[in-house]
């Protein structure tokens, strides 16, 4: 049986992250995670890469039924994430990655291995999301 696409889009336009919801959300990532958080200078930079995380994380867990804190994932030579955990898992089709533009995020999973890029497209004579 193929596993059906599986997508989320977020806009994180309007997230508003008080001290002690940024302290549980970085918490919940991995150390490596936070240092490359931690070198953004752009706010916004770094609250995408953040939730990101955390929507990789969350997509993961689900996918393979196990806890957040059992969950090792890792970058390859190109960036694009992958689960890498000592326990068997059925790993078999579990395909995934983000991508963002401007303030979307975008996690989507097939049953292919293909490269993800998301590019937003304004209408002519648009307002662009900085007027």
């Amino acid at each position: 049986m193929e596993k059906p696409c599986f997508k989320w889009i977020c806009n994180i336009k309007n997230i508003q992250l008080d001290k002690e919801l940024l302290c549980k959300c970085i918490a919940r990532i991995a150390e490596d995670d936070k240092s490359r958080i931690g070198k953004f200078t752009n706010k916004n930079d770094a609250v995408s890469c953040l939730i990101g995380r955390l929507m990789i994380r969350k997509y993961a867990t689900s996918a393979l039924n196990i806890a957040n804190e059992d969950l090792v994932i890792k970058r390859d030579d190109k960036g694009r994430p992958y689960i890498q955990n000592g326990k068997p898992l059925n790993l078999k089709n579990l395909d995934f990655n983000v991508s963002h533009q401007v303030q979307f995020l975008l996690l989507i999973s097939f049953s292919l291995h293909i490269p993800l890029h998301f590019c937003l497209i304004l209408p002519k004579n648009s307002i662009t999301l900085f007027e």
